[in-house]
């Protein structure tokens, strides 16, 4: 979660907001510009950053999340601590602690509850239309990020959506121009925190 503001001589001026991994912005004043990392649950919030825009010039800020982790499992240990009110070592990335077929880390990424089989991150539902349209539906975690891919080989994956901010479950998307006839296409939905 980001926020951007302009700097100027009566204050700060909201100019856009929102999640995302990254974002362009053309055709900003020249000034200085700030910008305002949001809390994450389960990560430390980068610090703001502050950067002068010139005529014509381009702005690069980053963000970086990052959570503590003194097991190296890859999971936030606060999350752990959350769901399990301890952190091992002997919870690993391969660990299904509700057995419902994702690992702990895979539910920490997709924001699913580790402790309940009933919460998890899959494809309820698909429909191949007679148009060339195939329209997808997945369960989805409130504010995380998807993004829909296709392949023809399950080897190379092609990004056939922009990142998908959840506002709710479940999300569905309907892609379309697919030649069913002379490639089998399969989709995936990647997530993100």
């Amino acid at each position: 979660m980001w926020s951007l503001s302009s700097l100027s001589s009566i204050g700060l001026v909201p100019v856009q907001s929102g999640v995302t991994p990254s974002v362009t912005i053309s055709n900003l004043a020249a000034g200085q510009y700030v910008v305002d990392f949001g809390d994450v649950l389960y990560y430390q919030t980068p610090a703001d950053q502050t950067n002068t825009l010139t005529a014509g010039g381009t702005l690069n800020f980053a963000g970086n999340y990052t959570f503590l982790d003194v097991n190296h499992n890859g999971i936030s240990d606060a999350w752990e601590m959350d769901y399990f009110g301890s952190v091992t070592t002997n919870r690993t990335q391969t660990t299904d602690t509700d057995k419902d077929g994702m690992t702990d880390y895979a539910e920490f990424i997709a924001g699913t509850n580790p402790t309940n089989a009933a919460s998890r991150f899959y494809f309820n539902g698909e429909t191949i239309q007679s148009n060339r349209l195939v329209q997808m539906q997945w369960t989805a975690v409130t504010n995380r990020l998807y993004q829909v891919e296709s392949s023809t080989n399950l080897t190379t994956w092609t990004p056939i959506t922009d990142w998908l901010q959840a506002s709710g479950s479940p999300m569905s998307y309907t892609a379309t121009n697919f030649d069913f006839g002379r490639y089998a296409h399969m989709f995936r939905v990647q997530v993100r925190p």
